[in-house]
């Protein structure tokens, strides 16, 4: 009866492993497929503004004018400050900080779906041979239950 719930268990534990390592197989490709996905939306972004100076242009406008309106609220008027010229370098600097991270981001997500993927591919020989070598230690070890307790 024990080794019947022995083959079972592992019978049950073998078909837990196949099914946690389908499910994490497909999390990868997707995580691959998106982050491809991502990152071929950002470069085409990117390549429009390298290609196109004016919508860099605009864009940094765009921005100068957010950070000009936040820290000059008293101002209607569209004249201009000595603060134009510190804004759009501002808004350069920002510009740049954010599309660096922004194309990490997708870089990132190929490595976790890679290194995901790999992971689940492996032959878990490392965990094959911890286990063989604490199952030798249980059956060669004398079993503590036997032994009488010199305390009482």
């Amino acid at each position: 009866m024990g080794l019947h719930n022995i083959r079972r268990d592992r019978r049950q534990f073998t078909q837990l492993n196949y099914r946690l390592k389908t499910l994490l197989l497909g999390l990868s490709v997707l995580l691959i497929l998106v982050s491809v996905i991502l990152a071929v939306l950002i470069f085409s972004y990117v390549f429009d503004i390298a290609t196109h100076p004016a919508h860099a242009k605009d864009l940094v406008d765009q921005w100068a004018t957010m950070f000009l309106e936040s820290s000059n609220t008293s101002q209607p008027s569209k004249t201009s400050s000595a603060f134009d010229g510190p804004a759009r370098w501002f808004a350069v600097i920002t510009l740049i900080v954010l599309s660096y991270l922004l194309i990490r981001i997708p870089l990132l997500m190929l490595q976790m779906g890679t290194q995901l993927m790999i992971s689940c591919q492996e032959d878990n020989q490392s965990l094959r041979s911890f286990v063989r070598e604490v199952m030798y230690e249980l059956k060669t070890s004398p079993d503590r239950e036997d032994e009488p307790s010199n305390g009482t």
